[in-house]
């Protein structure tokens, strides 16, 4: 195979020279408009389903950043001296025992 010849400028001279001016429109035309017009074929055929696919891709990030964000802050103080109340209410351990565990959760 051989390839066509470059210029100086780094343009590729293309063997047109045998072609009347309508059909060179016409090549020029097809090489420019025929991949868009592929293109636009597939965004419309398959539209819907890149939609779908980014919205389920954006779900599975939103998840992930936030399983990520609750591993890495872990449960609050707060959250951990509400889990000691509700033993205290039903019996489980004492006034004195909830009063030491506080200390050492704020401690």
């Amino acid at each position: 195979m051989k390839w066509p010849p470059l210029s100086l400028s780094g343009n590729i001279h293309l063997p047109l020279w045998h072609i009347d001016g309508l059909a060179r429109g016409l090549w020029v035309l097809g090489i420019i408009v025929v991949p868009w017009l592929g293109v636009l074929a597939y965004f419309v055929l398959r539209g819907d389903g890149m939609t779908e696919r980014n919205t389920q891709a954006l779900a599975e990030v939103e998840e992930a950043k936030r399983v990520y964000i609750q591993e890495v802050v872990g449960t609050s103080t707060a959250d951990e001296l509400a889990k000691l109340v509700e033993p205290r209410d039903k019996g489980i351990i004492t006034d004195a025992e909830l009063e030491a565990q506080k200390a050492k959760l704020l401690g």
